[in-house]
């Protein structure tokens, strides 16, 4: 994850992660909820059904998501 980002974008990388850009800064879970809004609306799930399982003081981070077809 990389904060501080002109606009929020997510990008897949070669090794099939995400890297996910957000606008806002790293602190107070800032740069964390926009990550899940933005991860959630890129990947086209509800936002209760994604979230941080390691990595909340991390640039990397491990994301469930827990999808209902």
């Amino acid at each position: 994850m990389t904060t501080k980002s002109s606009r929020p974008r997510v990008d897949r990388v070669e090794d099939g992660s995400y890297k996910v850009c957000v606008s806002s800064a790293p602190e107070r879970g800032k740069a964390n909820r926009e990550l899940l809004t933005v991860l959630a609306s890129h990947l086209g799930v509800k936002k209760s059904e994604i979230s941080i399982v390691r990595g909340e003081k991390s640039r990397n981070k491990l994301i469930r998501v827990e999808y209902e077809a």
